[in-house]
């Protein structure tokens, strides 16, 4: 009877363990490694159990000895077994379906306190005095804690590190000396770290309890990780701090950085003045909220160049350091070629010009390059400038019915955009934001009203040319015939020299 007894249990176990299984089969390699150690149990008991029965069938006394022992042993791996499948049915199963859970070290010391109560349930079935046991057992702990204090710091300090929540998997932490690495796991003797180097770092938990660790991007009441950052750069200061700024906080916000925070917003600050006479330059700072602190190197990157861009655009260079300014009498750079002149010359909207005019809006350009991602005209922004694409390739975004941006083109140097605005006063009708890095000129309208004014016939060429532009890219969409597209650019041509003429002021 007992042996049928023994042979049941096993088979119930056998039957849930089969169950389990299939299910963790379906959660990952994880999970199945939990189980590969309770099949392993529970092949320990079922060998012991089968074994010290089948001696005890022999009947010799001396056997018999020998047959309770391995059942003991038997009925303790069994014990385990249960617990260990119990424990990944609760744990990893039944808590995650019911979206609850226990950090990993809490689960698996409840496992734990469940293989000591396992212990002493068996032996208590098998005729041993458990006060004995748990007697024996907490001297032998007394000296296992005196020996392994450490290993027990290490060990507490895992625990409380999860029970308290304070360090999370998946944070990003600065240790006392500098050092910075995303928490991937928190064990039992230690917390490990990977740096953005794709090294890890080992740290005793101890350590980390009798340390002052930060946090990095967490703040109490907010669930995004957003860490501050700040780099300095420094300019000539016969430059307005207010347009030094003012060029740099618009270039920031004009569109969004990735990595970086749209809110709070990037801000440019002055920091200092000349000191004591004796810097040519004023120094500035630019603070910035990191969102992706695994790719911190990246977004810094892009904001710096964002920063020199808008300088650029904004005709202010970057301040040379002054000991390079005594040093060398040589010039740092060849002055750039005057391209202007042959981007006009070569533009067919400026083709009726005389050499003279051309020569005017050559001297009128402005040059003003974007980063990639950076976003060139807004639609419905005030129609300041004309823009002529010499490197690079933009998207013109127009806006659909719902407010969603739908490409309508994509331009590539050599090519302009942004002349229906400065001729006819039109806001912009579409958003063009850079695909790559772009090297654009721009115009803007008081230098083409001059030469209007001075040549008002000249009116009549350009509008011939904007009609025909248009024209050509409706025909492209709509498939016009020629006499269609010639009627067309007939029409298009004569409005467009009213609302021209009606912008500027002049009458025909």
């Amino acid at each position: 009877m007992a042996f049928l007894a023994a042979l049941w249990d096993e088979l119930v176990l056998l039957v849930v363990m089969l169950v389990v299984d299939g299910l963790a089969r379906r959660k990952g390699h994880e999970l199945r490694a939990h189980l590969r150690r309770a099949w392993w149990l529970f092949g320990f008991s079922l060998a012991f159990s089968f074994v010290g029965t089948a001696l005890h069938t022999l009947g010799y006394p001396s056997v018999k000895a020998w047959a309770g022992r391995l059942n003991l042993v038997g009925d303790l791996a069994g014990g385990y077994a249960t617990v260990s499948i119990t424990g990944l049915v609760v744990f990893d199963l039944v808590l995650p379906a019911l979206r609850t859970s226990f950090n990993k070290l809490t689960a698996e010391l409840l496992v734990g306190v469940g293989y000591i109560l396992a212990t002493l349930a068996v032996l208590r079935a098998s005729g041993m005095d458990a006060g004995s046991v748990l007697t024996t057992s907490a001297i032998v702990s007394g000296v296992l804690a005196l020996s392994l204090q450490a290993t027990l710091g290490n060990i507490l300090g895992g625990i409380a590190l999860q029970l308290d929540g304070s360090i999370q998997v998946g944070d990003w932490v600065q240790l006392e000396n500098g050092k910075q690495g995303k928490v991937v796991a928190i064990r039992w003797r230690h917390t490990v770290l990977e740096t953005r180097d794709w090294d890890q770092l080992i740290v005793p938990n101890a350590v980390l309890l009798a340390s002052q660790i930060q946090i990095l991007g967490k703040r109490a009441g907010q669930k995004v990780v957003q860490h501050r950052m700040t780099f300095h750069f420094a300019v000539d200061h016969r430059h307005s701090p207010n347009l030094v700024t003012e060029a740099v906080a618009q270039a920031l916000a004009a569109s969004p950085i990735e990595g970086v925070a749209i809110d709070p917003p990037p801000v440019c600050q002055l920091q200092d003045l000349a000191r004591d006479g004796r810097d040519h330059a004023a120094n500035y700072l630019v603070r910035y909220w990191l969102q992706d602190l695994d790719r911190d190197d990246l977004a810094q990157s892009r904001v710096r160049i964002r920063v020199v861009t808008a300088l650029a655009r904004a005709g202010i260079p970057l301040a040379v350091p002054e000991r390079l300014l005594r040093l060398s009498s040589e010039p740092q750079q060849k002055p750039r070629k005057d391209e202007r002149p042959a981007i006009v010359d070569h533009l067919d909207l400026f083709a009726s010009l005389s050499a003279d005019d051309r020569a005017d809006l050559a001297g009128a350009l402005q040059y003003s390059p974007f980063v990639q991602g950076e976003v060139i005209a807004h639609v419905g922004d005030d129609p300041r400038w004309l823009y002529i694409l010499t490197s690079g390739k933009v998207s013109v975004l127009a806006r659909g019915p719902d407010d969603t941006a739908v490409e309508v083109a994509q331009l590539e140097a050599p090519d302009f955009f942004g002349e229906m605005g400065l001729m006819t006063g039109e806001p912009r009708t579409a958003d063009v934001i850079a695909l790559t890095h772009v090297d654009t000129y721009r115009l803007d309208r008081k230098a083409f009203e001059r030469i209007l004014l001075d040549d008002p016939p000249i009116i009549e060429r350009i509008s011939e040319t904007l009609a025909k532009r248009r024209v050509a890219l409706e025909a492209a969409r709509e498939g016009l015939d020629f006499e269609s597209r010639k009627s067309r650019e007939a029409t298009e041509s004569k409005q467009l020299l009213h609302r021209i003429r009606d912008f500027f002021g002049l009458r025909g």
